[in-house]
């Protein structure tokens, strides 16, 4: 297994299978088990077109405490608001560690919108977060003096599909 995060939730190869052949709409599996690879009746599309898509569709949380957890995050917070297919921890680029702010990515712009005025996503065990529209939080912050945004980095590693992941 070559994928640090899923190392984190499991390294059961029979569990990542299943999970892969059973729930995933954007991937599937080589015929001898050994690859990952994004199905082909899902094209990857424009990179531009679909990165915009998400950001349409994405929204900035942050002042979770540092020491929170991606299973709290996904279990205990985002699960009581639907579906919502991904998010990314923001992470340091000196230690890795959590940064405190994600970005959730819902199925629509609308439902994202409708999570935004849900006065009950204010709230993560008593602190107060902050949540704003992806794109609100990327004009309204000072400017980056280098790197790529981190989850244009995710979102690369994600739609491009011809380069086989062991599993």
């Amino acid at each position: 297994m070559t994928f640090r995060h899923l190392q984190e939730i499991t390294t059961d190869r029979n569990e990542i299978i299943a999970a892969i052949k059973d729930q995933s709409e954007l991937v599937e599996l080589s015929d001898d088990q050994e690859s990952v690879r994004r199905r082909r009746d899902k094209p990857e599309g424009e990179h531009d077109q679909v990165l915009a898509d998400y950001k349409r569709r994405s929204v900035f949380i942050g002042n979770f405490p540092r020491y929170t957890t991606f299973d709290e995050i996904k279990n205990d917070y985002l699960a009581l608001y639907g579906n919502i297919p991904s998010f990314v921890m923001r992470r340091a680029k000196s230690n890795q560690s959590f940064r405190g702010s994600i970005f959730a990515t819902f199925e629509t712009e609308e439902l994202a919108r409708e999570f935004l005025e849900n006065p009950a996503a204010e709230d993560f065990y008593g602190v107060a977060l902050e949540r704003q529209m992806q794109l609100d939080y990327e004009k309204n912050r000072p400017p980056r003096t280098s790197g790529s945004s981190l989850l244009s980095s995710f979102i690369s590693s994600v739609i491009h599909y011809d380069i086989p992941y062991d599993i």
